[in-house]
């Protein structure tokens, strides 16, 4: 404890310093008279250590005081804590929720593969049977060779079932004669085949443009970012100047 005191004690001096006959004698006294009066202060330090105690102890001013600060201490603790477990908390929740939200993505994405899938499955089934039809129907109406046989197998195989379902009806309508009846077929073969070469020609015109407004694309770029000047060019500009 620091505690610094006016009272000095020096009634309890054992020497009188002017009655030193010399001047070692003198602060002999002195350092005796600063061991007794070091005795008393400790002593008073005590007693004023003890009454501080007794003060903080027995004083409700000073009682209700320190349960104030332990009060505010414990709050402040409980606080912390709570801060801490709130904040856990919403990082659990956060988790969880991410989680969730990872399965249910799974889930769905499972889901729609398996829709897809079996969406991919009915279609192939739907074609294979208006393919089916197709070739019934005409089987039922005409006789055509092999190859032509190959070539309406692979016009149906290429056609979706959107166009696979208006083509059987269109079949199923042949002429009751076989020559009109393959006549009718050859031409929905002629009318494919020129459908192809033309998408072909389209796609081919679309590259084609494709790759023209690439080249522009570049060469504009290029002259942009401007493009070292010749030998010949600086020159001239040399002579300009």
């Amino acid at each position: 404890v620091n505690f610094e005191s006016w009272r000095d004690f020096s009634m309890h001096d054992e020497f009188n310093l002017d009655e030193a006959e010399f001047r070692e004698e003198r602060r002999w006294m002195d350092r005796q008279n600063q061991k007794i009066r070091k005795k008393y202060q400790d002593g008073e330090r005590r007693r004023v250590l003890r009454l501080t105690e007794t003060a903080e102890r027995l004083d409700p001013r000073i009682r209700a005081e320190r349960e104030e600060r332990e009060a505010k201490k414990r709050e402040e603790k409980e606080r912390r804590a709570r801060l801490k477990q709130e904040e856990e908390e919403a990082k659990r929740r956060e988790a969880e929720e991410k989680q969730l939200k990872a399965q249910r993505e799974q889930e769905e994405k499972a889901e729609k593969e398996r829709q897809e899938r079996e969406e991919r499955k009915q279609k192939q089934q739907v074609a294979k049977g208006l393919r089916q039809r197709a070739k019934k129907a005409v089987q039922a109406k005409c006789t055509l060779s092999a190859v032509e046989l190959d070539q309406l197998q692979e016009m149906c195989l290429a056609l979706e079932n959107e166009a696979l379902e208006p083509l059987c009806e269109r079949l199923e309508a042949l002429p009751a004669s076989k020559d009109k009846a393959a006549e009718a077929v050859l031409r929905e073969l002629t009318d494919w085949k020129s459908r192809c070469e033309a998408d072909k020609e389209q796609q081919a015109r679309q590259r084609e443009e494709a790759r023209k407004r690439e080249e522009q694309r570049a060469s504009s770029e290029g002259g942009a970012g401007g493009a070292p000047w010749a030998a010949e060019e600086l020159g001239l500009l040399a002579k300009g100047l």
